[in-house]
């Protein structure tokens, strides 16, 4: 094999190189489309995703700062009474609006994207790994995840920028509509927080507020948009709750979450997050 190789090289006048050169020009031109959309395909998805994480955090962090509130005060006070068909309360229309910004704004990606784009990365991959894990059956899922996905969508409009969503204004004028679409939908939602003094519906919003911190710490590990609170009430959590969010969130859809050891002082698990974004 060796000596015929050594004929080859003598045999001919041009460099060896060029030789191989030439071999696998033919070679690179076939795999060069494949490649160059390859990565394009990684380029838009990244795109995509950062354009669109930046709200999805910011209204996360505004739920999680009135769900602590809520948990704080064992859920006295806004959703303290009963079912209030008028809603007319402001408060309330603002928690409802919290809840209905988040989903709303990712929406706003699923629209962009179909998410097929952002599957494409890493870091997009997880985003979707936390969206199973909201919309999943149990006790960290407020709504059902139809139902979820219908606010969400109830809150999108269009304007000249692109798709955006509902103004506080326009979200409690739309309330205020008995024939409204969007106030039939929300009334699910508010018939679960304003029976939040039912231990199952309890153990929903607190686990739901947890895995919202997981969420937040793990795609804004610096909190340059949002507040870093070390507290979040898994000492609130019953048994089973504590086992759903331990053997079933975190070992079945957020595997890829690494803590610390458990900060006693908090009662809780700290995330550790190293090289999140090298996707």
């Amino acid at each position: 094999m060796k000596s015929i190789l050594s004929d080859l090289i003598s045999n001919h006048k041009e460099p060896f190189w060029i030789l191989v050169g030439t071999a696998i020009f033919p070679i690179a031109q076939f795999l060069y489309p494949d490649l160059k959309k390859y990565f394009s395909d990684r380029i838009r998805a990244k795109k995509v995703f950062f354009e669109n994480i930046d709200a999805i955090l910011i209204t996360s962090d505004e739920l999680l700062s009135k769900l602590f509130d809520m948990i704080k005060t064992d859920f006295k006070g806004t959703y303290s009474v009963r079912l209030d068909q008028e809603m007319d309360n402001n408060e309330r229309i603002y928690t409802l609006y919290l809840f209905a910004s988040f989903w709303g704004n990712i929406a706003v990606m699923r629209h962009e994207s179909s998410f097929s784009k952002i599957a494409k990365v890493r870091i997009g991959k997880r985003f979707l790994k936390f969206l199973i894990a909201f919309e999943s059956k149990g006790n960290n899922r407020i709504i059902d995840r139809s139902t979820q996905r219908i606010i969400g969508d109830a809150m999108l409009k269009y304007t000249s920028q692109g798709l955006s969503i509902l103004s506080l204004y326009e979200f409690s004028n739309e309330l205020s509509k008995a024939d409204s679409g969007l106030r039939k939908i929300m009334l699910k939602l508010d018939e679960v927080l304003a029976n939040s003094g039912n231990r199952k519906n309890r153990q929903k919003i607190i686990l739901f507020g947890i895995l919202l911190k997981y969420f937040i710490d793990y795609f804004d590990p610096k909190h340059i948009l949002t507040r870093n609170r070390y507290s979040t009430f898994i000492n609130k959590l019953s048994t089973k709750s504590r086992n759903e969010l331990d053997f079933k969130i975190l070992k079945l859809y957020l595997k890829f979450i690494k803590f610390r050891k458990k900060n006693s002082y908090w009662n809780t698990k700290v995330l550790h997050i190293k090289n999140m974004f090298n996707s």
